[in-house]
């Protein structure tokens, strides 16, 4: 719904999310967002922002009733995962493609996240928005980066 979105006293954004297990939780919404929003429901033919207790659906099926799930959400972006593939091949060669054959939803998921600890992003902040139980876990997927960082850091270091 288009009231998940909200604000706190300090006009903070965030939305509200069901993850695994039908845990809801709020996810920060960056300020940059905000205009994607806008233009989103003004296509729509929404006012600008969404208000307290909007019953307006997020996402409306073409054909039918109510909301898409988020099943239907992970097809329509393997399709476009699936379309980006094959012009890529058609253009570069599988070698280049081949990657962007193997993404997924959780796979935006993955870049995402590792872009966010890229931009020093506090980790714990980054686990709750990622609902991990634990920082821990954060921090063991994306290790990774961490270790990259680390290591072009530590390249640069005067020895005297």
């Amino acid at each position: 719904m288009m009231s998940h979105f909200w604000t706190d006293e300090e006009n903070n954004w965030w939305f509200k999310a069901y993850g695994k297990g039908k845990k809801i939780r709020d996810i920060t919404v960056p300020l940059g967002y905000l205009p994607f929003l806008k233009r989103y429901r003004e296509w729509r033919g929404l006012s600008p922002l969404p208000s307290k207790g909007e019953q307006t659906i997020l996402v409306e099926k073409i054909r039918g009733r109510g909301g898409l799930t988020s099943r239907q959400i992970s097809r329509l972006i393997q399709s476009v995962f699936d379309a980006a593939f094959d012009k890529m091949k058609a253009e570069q060669g599988l070698e280049a493609a081949q990657k962007l054959n193997e993404a997924t939803t959780h796979y935006l998921r993955h870049t995402g996240a590792s872009m966010e600890i890229e931009r020093d992003r506090p980790l714990k902040d980054l686990s709750e928005d990622l609902g991990h139980s634990s920082s821990a876990t954060t921090d063991t997927v994306y290790v990774q980066v961490e270790r990259k960082r680390r290591a072009s850091s530590g390249k640069d270091r005067k020895v005297e």
